[in-house]
């Protein structure tokens, strides 16, 4: 996890009246610089540095130039200067305030600026591309704040652009990356079914009517697919997909019966069945072809948004209370409570997570609030993303969990059989180390000593990456072997129903021989009891490690 530095911001004009919203939202100190002052980064170690190359000492000269009439031209050495510091930055944590473009009346009416204006400004918007940036002119626009040019003149109009309002928006956004920073985001979006990702429920008679993008295997469509797109939830369908993409995962508490789950919530081919439906008049203005084509492609583009079963890595259905759901969803993924967020269309169901499973971050708002918070509140904001590998290891965790639940875990076994369970166990690269470093911080469960060494570099130092028929879970698991002892072994929770703790551990045992292995009991870590004497499992494979792999969990 990131160090819990100051905020560091660079580029005095309009960013000093971030100062005081920042630091409340986050308690952190907040410095401000000039944004050539970089060598502040190595000195100060922010755990987040924001930085403004787009101050109006550099958009003056250019603008003064359009509105004299005179040739735009960019100064080669504000270039220079401007790119030396972003070379200088990369690798820190920094985000970048974005370009405050004229906007469109700011020349007067149906003008446009002058086109060597324009191509300045993209060539000064390169400097930041392929950086983190935040477009603060869209992000003021969003909520109805735009900088008045008309009566202050260009660039003028931000300094009292939305009074504090606007820094008060900027500030949520920093706040959110902080937040990425040094406490992370929720790992699971827990979601309810009924009214709140669909229209009505699912036991409903009309339910494939109101929900046209689901329809049950076995019966005629209730209405044309093309009006499942309008019918959609669509905000909040985009917005948990973005979720995922940012390796948040999803899961579903719903209080139906499983069986009729299973049944009903199930999306329709992604095919047209031929009818236009109440939408068709649409395509009235297109050519024949087009309007074919376009009718065509609705069904394909409509499977891409909805949600549906196979995007929740662990489904939770039956009559309990939801706060038990949540524990159970908690449970079967191997993550605290605190790590979960919940979104119920219900005040009800929202009241009683909140009261009584404290930890769960409860989105208590209406339903058509929810996309705005999962786009832009602290918790669902993450730092890097990496959410494909991350949700088939919950998926294929969860599987586990729920074998050893029916029948009492007698088949369980079978079950791990059939996973096809490959583990590698190879010496550390220097590319494996920040997975090696978290891992050592954040096991504590599968953690067969307590300690905590200080990795400089891969010698002694065990990985493990192990992955199954349905997942590729990563480098899970690390060894550190000094002065002809295992100073600590720990392993990711992510894979401790597959059972496979005991046989990496005996198989990085088998690359030290004589190395002195003990276990030192510690408040979190009674599964380690016996796994010394436990050895390779019948389930798992060993496997040889690929010289030219990287494994990353």
């Amino acid at each position: 996890m990131a160090p819990h530095g100051p905020i560091l911001l660079l580029g005095r004009c309009g960013l000093a009246r971030l100062v005081e919203p920042l630091q409340a939202r986050t308690g952190a100190e907040v410095v401000v610089a000039g944004w050539t002052q970089v060598e502040l980064v190595e000195r100060l170690r922010p755990a987040l540095v924001y930085v403004d190359l787009y101050d109006w000492d550099r958009l003056a000269p250019l603008v003064s130039a359009a509105v004299a009439g005179v040739p735009v031209a960019l100064d080669p050495r504000d270039l220079a200067g401007m790119r030396a510091v972003v070379a200088a930055l990369r690798g820190h944590p920094v985000v970048y305030r974005g370009l405050r473009r004229p906007l469109g009346d700011a020349f007067g009416p149906a003008a446009a600026a002058p086109p060597d204006l324009v191509d300045a400004l993209d060539v000064l918007d390169g400097v930041t591309r392929g950086e983190r940036v935040i477009d603060v002119a869209a992000l003021w626009a969003r909520h109805g704040i735009v900088p008045d040019e008309v009566d202050h003149g260009l660039g003028h109009g931000e300094a009292t652009l939305g009074g504090r309002d606007a820094a008060l928006l900027e500030a949520r956004a920093l706040h959110a990356l902080w937040h990425a920073r040094v406490r992370g985001p929720v790992k699971c979006v827990v979601v309810d079914l009924d009214d709140t990702l669909v229209h009505g429920r699912v036991t409903d008679d009309d339910f494939a009517r109101k929900n046209p993008a689901w329809q049950p295997a076995d019966e005629a469509p209730g209405a044309p697919l093309i009006e499942g797109w309008w019918r959609l939830r669509r905000g909040l369908h985009e917005a948990l997909r973005v979720m995922q993409r940012r390796g948040i995962v999803l899961a579903l508490a719903t209080r139906n019966d499983p069986a009729v789950v299973a049944r009903r919530f199930r999306k329709r081919a992604p095919v047209p069945d031929g009818e236009g439906g109440m939408y068709a008049f649409l395509y009235d203005d297109l050519p024949g072809t087009e309007a074919a084509a376009a009718f065509a492609a609705h069904p394909a583009v409509l499977d891409r948004v909805a949600l549906g079963p196979d995007d929740f890595v662990h489904v939770e259905a039956g009559f309990g209370a939801k706060s038990d759901m949540c524990r159970a969803i908690a449970e079967a993924l191997g993550i605290g409570l605190d790590t979960l967020a919940f979104l119920d269309d219900a005040a009800f169901e929202r009241a009683e997570v909140a009261r009584n499973a404290p930890e769960v971050y409860v989105l208590d708002r209406p339903v058509e609030a929810f996309r705005d918070a999962l786009l832009h509140e602290a918790p669902f904001v993450t730092w890097e993303a990496g959410g494909v590998r991350r949700a088939a290891s919950y998926r294929s965790r969860a599987a586990v969990v729920r074998a050893a639940r029916a029948d009492g875990g007698g088949d369980l076994e079978a079950f791990l059989h059939d996973l096809a369970i490959r583990v590698t166990v190879r010496p550390a690269t220097a590319a494996d180390l920040p997975r090696v470093r978290e891992l050592l911080q954040r096991a504590h469960q599968l953690d067969l000593t307590g300690e905590r060494p200080v990795i400089e570099g891969p010698a002694g130092v065990w990985v493990a990456s192990c992955r199954d028929r349905l997942a590729d879970h990563g480098l899970v698991s690390v060894g550190v072997v000094r002065d002809r002892r295992l100073v600590a072994w720990v392993c990711s929770c992510r894979v401790l129903p597959h059972r496979v703790a005991g046989s990496i551990l005996a198989w990085m045992r088998a690359e030290s021989p004589g190395v002195a292995a003990a276990r030192v009991p510690t408040a979190w870590n009674a599964a380690t009891i016996g796994l010394l004497e436990e050895g390779p499992a019948a389930w798992v494979t060993r496997g040889s490690p690929d010289p030219g792999e990287r494994e990353v969990g």
